[in-house]
């Protein structure tokens, strides 16, 4: 999953791309005579450039849930490396010590919302479609 998880986000970006070059400004900067770099990157990249910055807190957050659970599971690092996934699996071990699984828990938890809650301010900063 986190190798490939930026595979989703180019395709989405390629759509951009492809929706953003047919757009009125696109066509009228090329009409006046712009070169393709700068097209790119004055009309094209900025414009696409939103959805990479939306969608990445979300890809990141993702990316650490799938990674803890495959360390729980056994078979994400080795097992003298520390990671939340592997701590909750030693907390299961042992259950007579809440801690062991209460931080960890927490931790993650924290971590996975506020890289959430990060995304969410990004979308809403940059949506060009919400009203002013």
């Amino acid at each position: 999953w986190v190798a490939f998880s930026w595979v989703g986000l180019a395709g989405y970006v390629r759509a951009e791309v492809l929706r953003v070059r047919k757009m009125d400004y696109v066509v009228a900067a090329r009409a006046l005579g712009a070169g393709k770099i700068r097209i790119l990157f004055k009309h094209v990249l900025p414009n696409v450039l939103t959805p990479i910055l939306t969608f990445t807190p979300f890809i990141v957050a993702a990316s650490i849930a799938s990674l803890a659970v495959l360390d729980y599971l056994g078979l994400g690092l080795p097992p003298p490396t520390a990671s939340w996934g592997e701590l909750l699996k030693q907390s299961k071990e042992n259950l007579h010590s809440w801690w062991l699984a209460f931080f960890p828990f927490f931790s993650l938890f924290g971590t996975m919302l506020l890289i959430n809650f990060i995304g969410e301010a990004l979308r809403d900063a940059f949506d060009s479609r919400q009203a002013a």
